[in-house]
């Protein structure tokens, strides 16, 4: 999978929120957190996204389900922040 992130140069946002959807719903809250290393407040970054989407996968993996990942994205410009949204599919 491709991971295509628009980046504005000299503006840098940070992580207003991180969620998850389809799929999801059959792992703990706590666990798909855990899986991604993206943390509120702090600077967005494209290489923790990729990271978040392959430690997703391997951990439904391990439960026995293959999944496919595909990250939404939501601009605050005035604010300068990011939301990510995970959707863990088949």
């Amino acid at each position: 999978m491709a991971l295509e992130l628009t980046v504005k140069a000299g503006k840098q946002y940070r992580v207003k929120d991180l969620t998850f959807v389809g799929l999801s719903a059959k792992l703990a809250q706590r666990d798909l957190k855990q899986a991604c290393s993206i943390r509120t407040g702090e600077i967005a970054d494209a290489e923790q996204v990729s990271s978040c989407i392959t430690n997703l996968g391997a951990l439904f993996h391990q439960k026995g389900e293959d999944v496919f990942v595909v990250p939404s994205m939501m601009y605050d410009d005035a604010a300068a922040t990011v939301s990510f949204q995970f959707d863990v599919e088949k």
